[in-house]
């Protein structure tokens, strides 16, 4: 098991003080996507954000056919279509790599 850092301890510290949830804290700490940062249409995607796609990437794995068009349904519409065309490539590459961190965590567990 990794060593946590001294940093990562306060932080989990401070998030089980303020929020008193440690369930959803545990939670979120099982993928260790969580702990780098994305950056998805010029926001920056937080812990709860990211789960969330891991778990869309979860339901879409037991769907052969939704695998084939993984990236269209990760594409959030109302985000995408107030876009440039090069924010659009940008935010279609950066969703790609997303997703590909995510699902090769899934595969691994």
């Amino acid at each position: 098991m990794e060593r946590k850092s001294r940093n990562q301890i306060l932080k989990e510290v401070k998030e089980r003080l303020t929020t008193g949830n440690y369930s959803e804290i545990h939670k979120l700490r099982s993928i260790n996507t969580t702990d780098k940062i994305v950056i998805l249409g010029n926001k920056r995607l937080n812990e709860k954000d990211i789960y969330d796609y891991y778990e869309k990437i979860i339901d879409m794995q037991q769907n052969d056919e939704n695998e084939f068009k993984a990236i269209g349904i990760l594409v959030d519409n109302n985000v995408f279509l107030n876009m440039n065309e090069s924010e659009k490539q940008r935010y279609i590459l950066d969703l790609s790599k997303l997703y590909l961190s995510l699902r090769q965590e899934i595969s691994l567990k």
